[in-house]
């Protein structure tokens, strides 16, 4: 490993909660740990980090999970609060939220999309799992199933590459 570039959140005093890659490498997406989301671009070539954008909202949770669509084109964000689903414009190199859905009651733990991006699945700290269909063109989230494990407190989930499994974290 070679270091590359450091860099610091100067939103609030924020710190990293979750850090992942875009899956062609070229952007980089951070939470704070105080309701934000960084996003930044990354030049293989000259090996630099430019911030692009920063959402600071209220409504954003302490962020638990960032994930990547595998096409590149959505960013989820899921935690403590609301899930959010945003849509990546990588030519103008913008985040627009195209969905929110409210886990009344439940506390979001890690979320994850299908390697077909087709669906989203998320662990919640009260037990149950979520099961979502996404629709592409518009990119919202519809509740499809619920797996209630309680008494268990899920931390992570997690989909196989191959699509036909799921794992979660208690």
């Amino acid at each position: 490993l070679t270091q590359v570039e450091s860099f610091y959140l100067e939103e609030a005093s924020n710190t990293a909660t979750q850090i992942t890659w875009s899956p062609n490498s070229r952007h980089l997406a951070v939470s704070c740990s105080r309701d934000c989301l960084v996003l930044f671009s990354f030049e293989s070539v000259t090996q630099t980090l430019k911030k692009l954008l920063v959402i600071a909202d209220d409504l954003i949770p302490d962020v638990i999970s960032v994930r990547w669509s595998s096409d590149g084109r959505y960013l989820l964000l899921s935690g403590e609060g609301p899930i959010f689903v945003y849509k990546f414009d990588a030519v103008a190199e913008t985040l627009t939220q195209t969905d929110i859905q409210q886990q009344t009651g439940d506390q979001s733990g890690g979320s994850d999309w299908s390697p077909d991006g087709n669906y989203v699945v998320t662990a919640s700290e009260q037990g149950p799992v979520k099961l979502y269909s996404f629709n592409k063109s518009n990119g919202t989230l519809t509740l499809q199933q619920t797996i209630d494990l309680s008494p268990a407190r899920l931390n992570d989930v997690d989909w196989s590459s191959d699509g036909n499994y799921v794992v979660v974290t208690a």
